[in-house]
């Protein structure tokens, strides 16, 4: 017995000891190490930080832009546009920037049409459209995680029956989604789509309608790739009877949000005063209606005192006196100078610079 506990003691000695000299190793340390990583907690979830230097970012910001990957210069964040956005969802464009553009769109908008039994996702330009029609069930079922991000806005076309609304709220419901927020459809259909499975849906018209609280689709021909979304309120001798709730685009951002005034800021420089600038300073001077997307070709026109507006034509450079930044001005005040000053500095305080340590 003695030998017993003399040899139990002896191993208790030695795991105490072992687990001592474990707990006093450091752990190996990695032979690679990556310089701290710039992210920008504040930029929206489209704007490319990998490809597009912090610099262009933050001039762009200043302009109520950014830029996404391929540097599409896109809005900052979608109130800039002074009407909520939606995705138009074709069959040729279910990837890209649908995928990581909740920041921009508030919903997507897709065009189904029933035709010979099925339900087809079209392009809502199908007149003008080359594109082909796909199965609906696929393209919802093929983007459920995309599509899961936003509000839907369905707009139904075709000869439409109880059987068709079955088989649509059956497509929704077999990929575990709820019904579309919004049905865009005819008004001959509005009573059977109040009677069906899909009757939580708001329904709108797809014509103009002057019908009080009503809201419907339409277009302009000032932009005929854009669709607009309008609700109507009044008798039609008031001057707000018409209000923009939607813009619905494919690609097209300038003429969508622009499609109720500019939503650039204004410049800050006056470009014909540097006779060489860099992309930054382009972005800061050019006017408010120019094509930021066509940089190299500004270039060359500042030079000529043109620029490309948004809509492809080219306008004389002119930058008004009340465009002009005081705090850029040289012989600007002391009392200017420390109102510039604070107005930096609350600038910075929006975009903070963070450190991420990667390789451990």
């Amino acid at each position: 017995m003695d030998f017993m506990h003399k040899a139990r003691t002896r191993l208790a000695l030695i795991v105490s000891v072992l687990s001592l000299t474990a707990c006093g190793v450091s752990p190996t340390e990695p032979t690679i190490y990556y310089k701290p990583k710039n992210t920008y907690s504040s930029l929206p979830a489209h704007a490319d930080t990998e490809h597009v230097s912090e610099s262009m970012l933050s001039a762009l910001r200043e302009r109520n832009l950014t830029a996404t990957t391929g540097f599409h210069v896109l809005p900052y964040r979608s109130g800039r546009c002074k009407a909520s956005l939606l995705y138009s969802v074709t069959p040729a464009n279910m990837s890209g920037l649908f995928l990581n553009g909740k920041d921009l769109f508030s919903g997507a908008y897709l065009v189904l049409s029933y035709d010979d039994g099925d339900w087809e996702l079209t392009n809502s330009r199908s007149r003008t459209s080359t594109i082909k029609s796909i199965s609906a069930e696929d393209a919802i079922e093929d983007n459920l995680d995309a599509l899961r991000q936003y509000e839907l806005y369905v707009r139904l076309s075709g000869n439409l029956d109880e059987d068709a609304l079955e088989d649509l709220t059956e497509i929704f419901v077999e990929n575990g989604m709820t019904m579309p927020a919004v049905i865009v459809a005819n008004s001959r259909y509005h009573k059977l789509i109040k009677q069906s499975a899909l009757s939580s849906s708001r329904l709108y018209f797809d014509a103009p309608a002057a019908i009080e609280g009503a809201s419907f689709i339409a277009s302009t021909p000032q932009q005929n790739d854009v669709d607009l979304i309008y609700s109507y309120s009044g008798n039609g001798a008031s001057n707000n009877a018409l209000q923009l709730k939607n813009i619905i685009l494919e690609s097209n951002f300038n003429k969508a949000c622009n499609a109720k005034g500019t939503f650039v800021s204004q410049p800050k420089l006056n470009l014909l005063a540097k006779k060489r600038f860099s992309d930054e300073e382009l972005v800061l001077g050019l006017p408010a209606d120019a094509d930021f997307n066509q940089l190299p070709v500004q270039h060359k026109l500042i030079a000529q005192g043109k620029y490309l507006n948004w809509l492809g034509e080219n306008k004389a450079y002119t930058l008004s006196e009340k465009t002009k930044d005081k705090c850029l001005e040289k012989n600007a005040t002391q009392d200017v100078l420390a109102r510039c000053a604070a107005r930096k500095r609350d600038a910075d305080s929006v975009m903070q610079d963070e450190k991420g340590v990667f390789g451990w």
